[in-house]
């Protein structure tokens, strides 16, 4: 298999976490696809059901925050929020 096909499948199979048997010539010049993999996927590797977990808790915290936080608390004041999760709540809609 030629090199550039060979980068190319290494990528995708070690992106989804699944360790690929490399001969010892090769692996020097992985160097930038791996760092490309870390840049990508993060310094923790998940399985693909992972990323959509974290995903999906992330979106619902996101939610919770514009619906109690900026709804309820700020704009009709029906709901009082503690000084914490206001800051909290504030930080995480900011970024």
């Amino acid at each position: 298999m030629p090199d550039g096909l060979r980068a190319i499948a290494y990528r995708t199979v070690y992106a989804f976490g699944i360790s690929l048997y490399l001969h010892q010539r090769f692996s020097a010049d992985l160097a930038r696809p791996v760092m490309l993999s870390h840049l990508l996927y993060g310094a923790i590797r998940l399985p693909l059901w992972g990323y959509v977990a974290f995903t999906f808790a992330m979106v619902q915290l996101m939610f919770l925050g514009v619906t109690l936080y900026l709804h309820r608390d700020q704009s009709h004041g029906g709901l009082v929020l503690h000084p914490a999760l206001r800051h909290f709540f504030r930080f995480w809609l900011w970024f």
